[in-house]
């Protein structure tokens, strides 16, 4: 299947379970493998938080939501963003 970035980011994201996590606000990708590696999600004007998803967690993209692992979440809440484990890598640019 193929989507252009535009339908992309109007789909809502959502965890197996239910929760809302909110929309796509940007995309990581890395330029060697041209493949994504992970997408930013903001949350609603009420959380103000953003998430990093990695690939390996989306489990699946219908029409209207992209659903991804319960564990994309943090079950302990602090005032940092929640940040997946192992998905906050760092993705340099490598020189010609």
């Amino acid at each position: 299947m193929r989507i252009s970035y535009s339908e992309f980011k109007k789909k809502r994201v959502e965890t197996q379970s239910g929760i809302v996590l909110g929309e796509i606000k940007d995309l990581i990708l890395d330029v060697e493998s041209y493949s994504l590696v992970q997408i930013k999600v903001k949350g609603s004007a009420l959380k103000r938080k953003e998430y990093l998803i990695h690939i390996a967690q989306i489990k699946r993209i219908e029409e209207k939501r992209i659903v991804v692992s319960d564990a994309a979440v943090s079950k302990e809440k602090s005032d940092a963003d929640t940040v997946l484990p192992g998905a906050a890598e760092s993705i340099a640019m490598r020189g010609e």
